[in-house]
């Protein structure tokens, strides 16, 4: 949203849900005064700035456009109005995904502002955050980087160190950093405009709490999930006791604790919160308003996380056909998601062309090298692997490679990823020469990167311990298997599926090894973190149950 322009709001303020009397408003003036009355134009804003708050962007979109005409027709295209008027129809495209519009007009505020106002004037520092931000949301890190520290840089000498628009660039910086996956360098930040908004305007500022809920989230990105929970309570609980249980921001930690739970594991108190979360989001902004639609979403993911099949899909499904019709195209991360379900339901043929549409609906409008289009080619390689069509999964997963290394670095955690897929692909065609130096690779940086604990280091040294044992290392393979076991058991509880895929694993390789005994009970652990995080009649449940009954036999 741009600093400054007349599509900021308080956080404090009330969405109201029924739209008539802003429309009876502008109806009523633009039949006493006409269209370019001022009058006019400002019901035209309250409306277009209504519809913006409520989700309804496609509704809002041709008020701004309205506005924006009359504006340059009455008052000139360098008219501070006129480049208000340009920054929140850009701001309004942003946020449908329309993104070549949206820089276009940018770049245009950005020119008038520095031509009218000079380089040092804070609208221009704004229009240079605002057009930062965009290039950002495209993955454009390297052309965005510069143009938020020279912002950040402006706003320090205009309004000094402690002001709040100084705080919210640093914020902004940091976020730019976390995407990059440069943890180290984006916590400081993030910690120091936390600070600063505690310390200028208090605990339960809506900032400060912002601050709170950003911070918590690069802590359970870096695995530190303890500091991470504890960040996003306390937020809440200030949400709760400020604003009350259904106001937007509210409901926005609700689901951000509830996401947090889910990462560690805790179902069974993440989904009575994303359920609260959703329920208080229909009721306060609709069924069909974006906030409501990732609810949705996120409890359809958790749910389906759970093996409760037979829930999550109608709700990916409502998701997908509500933004389908109040968001236009905006629906590919959705349909991916529907994908990743499909996939994992083993329904491959459902599961494919809604994967390459989403993908070839990234690569239209984000282009072939941004980071989500890379992610889902990374996905469309994993379906394709999974159906045995190898030959049209390695050059996808080695596209996806390639782009990540080049795009995001070496080091970068996304790279991280798709490197240890593309090693397991190739560990499971028994390519072990190949598999195992990018297996090693990817574990190294993890290592360095992220420390040892993290959740993705102890993913690479399971995978790792696979690798070996299929290369019938056994040696080699029994050290990483107890510590990943160890690094899960510490970082994610005994309840965790991790920790629960990981000991099965560890138990077939006992077993191969006719160590029955103890296999027998890593498939009771495995069993146990199954039926916490599944049910006891899940299938993997059972399936672990029946394996330790059967090593058990063995063992006698």
């Amino acid at each position: 949203m741009a600093i400054g322009s007349s599509v900021i709001y308080l956080a404090s303020e009330v969405i109201p849900s029924d739209s008539r009397p802003w429309v009876q408003a502008l109806d009523g003036f633009r039949r006493v005064f006409g269209d370019s009355h001022p009058d006019t134009l400002s019901a035209i804003g309250n409306l277009a700035k209504l519809f913006y708050r409520q989700g309804r962007y496609a509704d809002a979109e041709p008020l701004y456009r309205k506005m924006l005409d009359v504006e340059r027709r009455e008052l000139g295209d360098a008219h501070p109005g006129t480049l208000g008027s340009i920054t929140n129809l850009a701001t309004v495209l942003k946020d449908q995904d329309a993104c070549a519009e949206a820089e276009s007009l940018y770049r245009e505020a950005l020119d008038g502002s520095r031509r009218e106002l000079g380089d040092a004037h804070p609208t221009t520092l704004s229009a240079i955050h605002n057009l930062a931000n965009l290039l950002k949301q495209q993955g454009k890190y390297d052309d965005a980087e510069p143009l938020i520290r020279q912002a950040l840089d402006g706003f320090r000498r205009v309004f000094g160190d402690a002001h709040p628009t100084t705080f919210s660039a640093i914020q902004n910086l940091a976020n730019l950093l976390k995407q990059q996956g440069k943890y180290a360098d984006a916590e400081p930040l993030y910690r120091k405009a936390l600070d600063g908004r505690r310390r200028v305007l208090g605990d339960a500022h809506s900032d400060t709490l912002s601050s709170i809920g950003n911070l918590a989230n690069l802590l359970s990105d870096q695995g530190k999930h303890d500091d991470a929970e504890s960040l996003f309570r306390e937020a809440l609980d200030d949400r709760r006791r400020e604003l009350g249980d259904a106001h937007p921001d509210t409901l926005s930690s609700i689901n951000n604790l509830a996401i947090s739970l889910k990462h560690q594991g805790k179902y069974a108190d993440a989904v009575p919160l994303y359920r609260e979360a959703l329920d208080g989001r229909r009721r306060e902004l609709g069924d069909t308003h974006p906030d409501t639609l990732a609810s949705i979403e996120d409890l359809a993911v958790s749910l389906e996380d759970q093996g409760k099949y037979d829930e999550a899909v109608p709700l990916f499904r409502e998701a997908i056909n509500g933004k389908r019709r109040e968001l236009g195209g905006v629906t590919l991360a959705s349909m991916n998601n529907l994908a990743i379900w499909l996939h994992e339901q083993g329904k491959y043929s459902d599961a494919e062309p809604l994967c390459r549409e989403a993908l070839n609906g990234l690569r239209r409008d984000l282009g072939d090298v941004h980071p989500i289009t890379m992610n889902v080619i990374n996905n469309l390689a994993a379906l394709l692997f999974k159906q045995g069509k190898y030959a049209d999964a390695e050059p996808l997963y080695r596209e996806a490679l390639d782009g990540k290394r080049r795009e995001l670095g070496d080091a970068h955690p996304h790279t991280l990823g798709t490197m240890n897929n593309l090693a397991i692909f190739l560990r499971d065609q028994g390519k072990y020469d190949d598999a195992e130096p990018l297996c090693r690779e990817a574990l190294d940086n993890r290592r360095r990167e992220l420390g040892d604990t993290h959740p993705d280091t102890l993913m690479s040294i399971h995978d790792l311990a696979v690798l070996l044992y299929m290369r019938g290392k056994y040696a080699d393979a029994e050290p990483l298997y107890r510590e990943a076991l160890d690094g899960y058991r510490r970082e994610l509880g005994d309840a965790h599926p991790k920790y629960g895929d990981t000991c099965y694993n560890f138990a077939g390789f006992l077993q191969k090894q006719e160590k029955f005994s103890e296999a027998a009970s890593f498939y009771d652990q495995a069993a146990h973190a199954y039926e916490q995080s599944y049910g006891a009649d899940h299938e993997e449940t059972r399936d672990a149950r029946k394996k330790a009954d059967a090593c058990r036999e063995l063992a006698m």
